[in-house]
């Protein structure tokens, strides 16, 4: 079970009432935190090992097939001379190396999208438990209820747990 749940449900599955611990939400947030700040630079750390090896496939294969640079007009950059019978098996290879380039830039983001997620649920668990240690909060609450929403519930309980 969960540790940062405010209710376990025992095997007959009826509901019980587990006293809110903010000590649980902070302790949770932070392990959550700090396994996923300990992934970040092991994965952008594989990913550009990746990245330099499917890089290298490129340069070996261009040299392997003798595949020509052609110089443009005193640019830097030339630009290759590729056989016809050559050209899907380069352009396999070049599609590798700029998807893994992309996941490599993308990869940040997406970390930075699920600390935010991370810290959104952590603040979720704070007022849940907030609500569930001070129950008084939820009397100014502007949360409505239809009588057939609220007849659903066995007992006030649940239904208070429902607002929260």
């Amino acid at each position: 079970m969960n540790e940062n749940k405010n209710t376990e449900t025992n095997e007959k599955q009826e509901p019980k009432i587990v006293k809110p611990n903010f000590g649980l939400e902070i302790d949770s947030f932070i392990k959550h935190i700090e396994a996923q700040a300990d992934i970040v630079p092991l994965v952008m750390g594989l990913l550009s090992v990746k990245l330099v090896q499917e890089s290298k496939h490129v340069d070996k294969y261009i040299k392997e097939n003798g595949i020509a640079e052609k110089e443009e007009n005193g640019d830097e950059k030339g630009k290759l001379l590729i056989p016809s019978e050559k050209f899907k098996e380069f352009i396999e290879l070049n599609e590798k190396v700029e998807t893994t380039d992309l996941a490599y830039n993308l990869l940040p983001i997406n970390f930075v999208v699920s600390f935010v997620s991370q810290y959104d649920a952590y603040l979720g668990g704070v007022i849940r438990t907030m609500f569930l240690s001070k129950p008084e909060f939820l009397n100014s609450s502007e949360k409505n209820m239809l009588f057939s929403e609220l007849i659903k519930f066995e007992s006030i309980e649940e239904a208070r747990e429902f607002i929260v």
